[in-house]
Formats: structure tokens, sequence, C-alpha cells
């Protein structure tokens, strides 16, 4: 079991978190800034017991109760504590034009992420009793006669990732946590969050150069969304495929995981931490529409299996998962083998140091 120190918690919960608190916290507790950073974000290496208990000392006096101690001080350091104790978390879905004529209904979200979608909410309020918190957006997608997605849907996918990564990193930015549910193909911001985590162009495909460590190859009947991480022409170096499914980086080269109806099918969980602000985003698709409702189940029973982000991408922890699935009925039980990606591999395809995602 992982174990967090909860300071930055118990400063937020009891209003502690005001102009000058940290000169305040080092000089009582007996610190340096550098040290009471690292509390703040979860991490007590290198504290004594006599600061702690001076700490215990300084937060009582600020009329958090004694009896709470030492227990407040340590949780655990899993996804869920995480969202949680979020002050925000957002659920992003991608829309679609109704495929019929209504007078009441213009966009439609697919069945199955909103399940996904659904169970998250319910997990959500079995362990923490809140849902105050919770903020949906829904992306449009629609798709053009060229198979590609207007401009304007573009830009408003643009705008609404500009806003999220804002939102993170202002001063007073509390906790977040954002569930981006559904592939490229159905929600943008997936391909935002991958455009700006591996240095790449959104909504361009790159053929024969993959930065992201995996990439889709899509159904001969979909749409050819230009993507960073998709398309129908195979990675660079990889055993070329017609068949649909996911390639993924290992160290000895790419694999691929296919696509076969009705029981077998991939998936990607994909994970960045800001430790500054505590930000979490976590992008979980399968290459299925059913394939995304599995991997969703799986993740909300699993979760510690994708915890904690172990490389550095584009000044964020970040951890990437593939995922073997195999089942009878996607609502039901699944047989899902975790692949984590290496750290070796994530940061050697990650944007470089202050490369930002560049727009369409």
């Amino acid at each position: 079991m992982r174990i967090r120190f909860r300071l930055a918690d118990i400063l937020r919960e009891y209003k502690l978190d005001q102009a000058g608190y940290k000169t305040e916290i080092a000089s009582a507790v007996g610190c340096s800034r550098n040290t009471l950073d690292g509390l703040l974000r979860g991490k007590p290496a290198s504290l004594r017991l006599e600061n702690i208990e001076r700490l215990i000392t300084w937060l009582v006096k600020k009329d958090v109760p004694s009896e709470k101690f030492p227990g407040i001080l340590f949780g655990r350091d899993d996804l869920w504590d995480r969202v949680c104790d979020a002050a925000r978390l957002d659920i992003v879905l991608g829309e679609t034009p109704v495929p019929w004529t209504s007078d009441t209904v213009s966009e439609m979200v697919a069945t199955r992420d909103l399940e996904v979608a659904a169970k998250i909410v319910q997990e959500l309020t079995l362990r923490s009793h809140r849902t105050s918190n919770l903020h949906y957006e829904y992306v449009r997608i629609q798709y053009s006669d060229a198979n590609d997605v207007p401009a304007e849907h573009r830009a408003h996918a643009i705008r609404l990732f500009d806003a999220m990564r804002k939102r993170q990193l202002q001063k007073s930015s509390q906790p977040s946590v954002a569930f981006f549910v559904g592939s490229q193909r159905k929600n943008l911001l997936v391909e935002l969050l991958m455009a700006s985590c591996f240095g790449c162009k959104p909504f361009v495909s790159t053929p024969g150069g993959h930065r992201v460590p995996f990439y889709l190859m899509y159904r001969d009947r979909v749409p050819n969304l230009p993507s960073c991480f998709g398309g129908r022409t195979p990675p660079k170096m990889a055993n070329p495929t017609s068949e649909p499914g996911i390639y993924y980086r290992a160290p000895d080269g790419w694999h691929f995981l296919p696509h076969v109806v009705p029981t077998d099918d991939a998936g990607v969980v994909f994970i960045t931490f800001q430790e500054k602000t505590e930000a979490t985003e976590v992008a979980l698709f399968g290459f299925s529409s059913a394939a995304t409702l599995a991997l969703g189940l799986y993740f909300l029973e699993n979760a510690d299996a994708f915890w904690p982000p172990v490389a550095t991408v584009a000044g964020r922890r970040a951890g990437a998962y593939i995922c073997r699935l195999n089942w009878t009925n996607p609502s039901a039980e699944t047989d899902c083998e975790v692949i984590p990606m290496s750290k070796e591999i994530l940061e050697g395809n990650s944007a470089r140091s202050g490369d930002a995602a560049r727009r369409a």
C-alpha cells in the first residue's frame, strides 16, 4: 500500500492555505521551503518525528481538532482517493448528431461511453457521498464527406482543452480530476491530450513517424479521421497489417493487439498527474465502443493497477497502460491483461521541455 501525506488536504479543508502560509508553517515546523513543498505534494521525505510533532502543534493551534491526529495526516495514495478528494471532477464525452429528424433531440452520446460515465459517478457517490464537484463537458464531433472534422468542432474542442489546462495551472487552483471517455474518433479532447503530451500536431496524420507510442489502426468502414495516433497506415517499422486493432511500442519494437469480433479487443488507459496543482487526467478508451465499456468496468474495480504514473512526460507524471481484453459480454466480467508502458518508452517519445502542442 502506498501512503500519502495529507497536509495539503488538511490546509484546504480548514481554509488554512491563505497568503503567507508556507512561510509560517516552515518556520513553525523547522524545515526548508523545499521540504515543505514536498510535504504539500504528499511526500514526507526526510521529515523527522520532532518536525511532525511541531506541525501537529501548529495545526491544533489553528483549530484542527487534536483528536484527529496523527491519523488525519496520512492516507492511501491511490487513484480513487484522489478522485474523491478532488475539488472538481470533469467527465468529458463526445457527442454526435442524431441520425434521425427530431424536434427534441439534436445530439447523442454513445451508449457505452455514457454507461462508463455513469459508473464513474456511481463509484464516486458510493465512496465520497457527494457529486457537487461534478461537471460534464460534451465535445461535438460530426464527420464531413471527406472523413474530416469541421473546423468549428476542432476549435470548440481546443477551447475546452485549453480552458481545462489553464484552470489546472491557476495559483488558486485546487486538486482536480478529468476523465476523458472514448477514443479520439468520438472524443476530440483525447486527440488534444496526446498531442500535448507527445509534441504532435493534433488532427494531422503522421505516416511513417509516430511520436505517440500507441496507434489505432482503423477499420475500413469507419471514417478515416486524421489523427496523431490513428489511421489506416501502420506505424513505421511495424509489421504491416490491414487488420483493425491497436499497435503499441515495446522495447523490442511495435506489437499489435487485433480487434476480433466478438470476443477479443484492446484498449488504452493514459494518466497524467501535475504534481504542483495535483491535477489528474485519465483518458480511457477501447478500440471499439464495446471495449471502452469492458475496460471502463475493469478500471473501476482495479484502479490501483493504473497508479501511480511512472514517467515524466511534458512536465507531468504520466503512465500508459495497454489492455488486452477478452470477454463473452462486455457488460459482464472481462479478462484483462494490463501491459504497462515503460518509463523509457514514454519519456523517449514525450514532448520536449517547453514544446507545446501545435494547434491545427
